[in-house]
């Protein structure tokens, strides 16, 4: 069922017409939505169980680099891009700086080194955003090509701060949560090649495949939003998860990741990969042929029985209405339960990589 399906099974279930008022259809894809996303954050759910893996880039200085300078030239920059925070540090001394532009190997910073560095000294991008549909996490898996090391928490929190497990060493230690970054990465034009679906824009700074995956499109001209669904750093072209009417090449938008991010702690000397597991939130169900996505189409009418009771418990004082709600609560509560019960446990879900390998890498788990 696409979403104009499921409200006119809502309009047929409640013996309604589409033009009352009381039951909209902007009110009515309100409450579908809202049912969506809480069914799908729900603990008990499974089909919105998602991983992502994301890697903390380091890379070393090529060249000395001292106190004032205002660019450092490195091995590689793959990871690196415009605005993103970086760790610069000989183990010794270190300092946060912000980048400004990238030209070749050479990172131009916003403002001017405070200690002079060698060619044992490293940069360390350990900010890094959670994938952009990251609503409930439970498991995060740290490892390292390095020293083969591994931790894995579950049932977690985005506020949350998480103490080291004994035996695995300094590093990595902690996670911290930081909040949404919304550093524009610019404000750019549409080229050649733009459609509905995709914008080709050669001005965009990085050159790296699937560096904007996640990010916020604003077209300004259209007043439209959508998400990067991939990005292809060769064409410079952005495809994007949801259509923007009228979208065409001339058209103005700004590029924001819009991500919650986070940092490992201590910074690692050496690139480490982190598996994310995760329960993810739903896009937003606007067009008429949009489907849900973590729902089986079988199971398609938990969203009509989830708006029926929502619509109907907004009148609490109308005992029919309220009658009919508990009626259709309890359609929707037994399909829910049919729902979990044609899916996977948790704990086969959980059980990844439970003392074997992780990106060619032995590694432990916290599940043992």
């Amino acid at each position: 069922m696409n979403l104009s399906e499921i409200i006119a099974d809502v309009y047929f279930t409640v013996g309604e017409a589409k033009d009352n008022s009381r039951f909209s259809e902007t009110i009515l894809k309100t409450l579908i939505n809202r049912v969506y996303q809480t069914l799908s954050l729900s603990e008990h759910y499974r089909y919105s169980l998602k991983e992502s893996v994301v890697t903390i880039p380091v890379t070393a200085l090529s060249a000395d680099a001292t106190t004032g300078d205002l660019t450092i030239t490195v091995d590689a920059i793959t990871g690196f891009g415009k605005n993103r925070k970086i760790l610069i540090t000989d183990n010794s001394n270190f300092e946060y700086k912000t980048i400004s532009s990238i030209t070749g190997l050479t990172i131009t910073l916003t403002d001017a080194l405070e200690n002079d560095y060698d060619t044992d000294s490293y940069v360390v991008l350990d900010e890094m955003f959670l994938p952009w549909d990251c609503g409930y996490i439970i498991g995060m898996t740290i490892w390292s090509d390095s020293n083969s090391k591994l931790t894995l928490y579950r049932d977690t929190i985005l506020d949350r701060t998480y103490p080291k497990r004994e035996g695995l060493g300094d590093y990595p230690t902690e996670v911290y949560f930081l909040g949404e970054n919304s550093t524009s990465e610019g404000t750019f034009t549409a080229g050649v090649g733009t459609d509905t679906t995709k914008i080709v824009c050669t001005s965009l700074p990085s050159t790296e495949s699937d560096y904007y995956n996640g990010w916020l499109i604003n077209n300004t001209t259209r007043k439209l939003y959508s998400r990067v669904s991939d990005y292809n750093g060769t064409s410079k072209t952005l495809t994007m998860q949801k259509a923007i009417t009228g979208q065409v090449s001339t058209d103005s938008f700004e590029l924001i990741p819009k991500l919650k991010s986070f940092v490992v702690y201590v910074s690692p000397d050496a690139s480490i990969s982190i598996k994310i597991k995760y329960r993810a939130i739903p896009a937003e169900l606007v067009n008429d042929y949009d489907i849900p996505q973590y729902i089986p189409e079988q199971f398609h009418n938990v969203l009509v029985f989830g708006t029926v009771t929502e619509l109907f418990s907004r009148d609490p004082n109308n005992r029919d209405s309220l009658a009919f709600a508990q009626v259709f609560e309890q359609k929707y509560n037994m399909l829910l339960s049919k729902l979990s019960d044609s899916v996977q446990n948790e704990d086969e879900f959980l059980s990844w990589d439970n003392n074997g390998t992780v990106g060619g890498t032995t590694s432990w788990s916290l599940l043992e």
